[in-house]
């Protein structure tokens, strides 16, 4: 009779335990359709913002097609790889030379504020 007491107790333990894991799992599918969501959020933006700047460059410049492919052909291999996209290397901080991340305004080791982004990499 003790034994079965025993292996109740680990048993609602192990159900306890379960719970608490598929809840910590639910809410990290959660945070991660959250990320998705805005990734495509930013993603239609980006498309927008590039469709009005192609339409700008054609009407206004007379930038035909092969002009932009070929700017696209440059720009893809400035990071040294022909893969279609662009690298975005950290910035160095002005005050410190401490790498500064790309989505960040200041630097995390001095505080230093690190303008520097494009109208279109604040997107």
């Amino acid at each position: 009779m003790l034994w079965n007491l025993v292996q109740e107790i680990e048993i609602d333990r192990l159900r306890s335990d379960r719970a608490m894991s598929d809840g910590a799992h639910e809410a990290r599918a959660s945070a991660a359709r959250a990320d998705v969501d805005a990734l495509y959020a930013r993603f239609d933006k980006m498309v927008l913002v590039l469709d009005a700047c192609w339409e700008l460059l054609s009407e206004r410049a007379g930038v035909t097609e092969a002009d932009l492919l070929a700017k696209i052909a440059e720009i893809d291999v400035r990071d040294g790889t022909a893969d279609g996209r662009k690298l975005m290397r950290p910035r160095k901080c002005s005050k410190c030379n401490a790498a500064v991340a790309n989505n960040r305004a200041t630097c995390a080791f001095c505080g230093h504020a690190e303008p520097g982004h494009s109208g279109i990499d604040s997107i």
